[in-house]
C-alpha cells in the first residue's frame, strides 16, 4: 500500500514538470522562430533571400537581438512609413551583421561587417548605425552576405509576397 501512495504522490509532480517543459518549448518556438508562411520572398539584384519583417515597434526595437544565429540567405526587413535617416543599435546581438539600406526599391547604401557588441556594454554605450541618406527600408543579413553575393549600391530590390 505504501508503494501505491508514493506513486500517487509523485505522479502530479511529474505531470507538472512535463507541462512546464512543454510550455517553455512552445514559448521559445513562438518567440524566436518565424513562421515560414510569414517570410517574404525577395531579390536583391540576382540574389534570392527570405525575409522576416519586423512590423511592430517592439519587433523593430528587438530586431535580431537575443538570437543565436540567422540562417543563410535569410534576413530581417524593417519598413518605415516615410523616408528617414534610420538609426539602429546592436542591443542583444550575438553575431555580426551587414545592413542593406533601401529607398524606392533600390540599394542606396551598404554597411558591412558590423560587429556584435561586447556584452558588458550598457545600452547608452552601444554604437549606433545609420545611413548617410534617407531610407524607407532596411534589410539586416549575416555579415559577409553583401560581399559574398556582390550586392552593390543601385541594385533593384524586389519583394514578391509583401503584405
Amino acid at each position: 500500500m505504501k508503494a501505491f501512495e508514493r506513486v500517487k504522490f509523485q505522479l502530479p509532480i511529474v505531470m507538472l514538470i512535463a507541462a512546464l517543459v512543454a510550455s517553455v518549448c512552445w514559448l521559445s518556438y513562438v518567440l524566436f522562430y518565424p513562421k515560414s508562411s510569414n517570410l517574404i520572398d525577395a531579390k536583391i539584384g540576382n540574389t534570392s533571400i527570405k525575409l522576416e519583417e519586423a512590423k511592430t515597434e517592439q519587433e523593430q526595437e528587438l530586431g535580431l537581438g537575443n538570437r543565436k544565429s540567422l540562417d543563410a540567405n535569410t534576413g530581417m526587413l524593417f519598413r518605415f512609413s516615410s523616408p528617414k535617416i534610420a538609426t539602429f543599435w546592436m542591443k542583444g546581438m550575438k553575431f555580426p551583421l551587414d545592413f542593406i539600406w533601401i529607398r524606392e526599391n533600390k540599394v542606396v547604401e551598404l554597411d558591412e561587417y558590423i560587429a556584435a557588441p561586447i556584452s558588458i556594454l550598457s545600452d547608452t554605450k552601444l554604437p549606433l548605425i545609420s545611413p548617410s541618406v534617407d531610407v524607407d527600408s532596411v534589410i539586416e543579413v549575416n555579415a559577409g552576405f553583401v560581399e559574398y553575393n556582390k550586392i552593390k549600391v543601385g541594385e533593384e530590390v524586389k519583394m514578391m509576397n509583401l503584405k
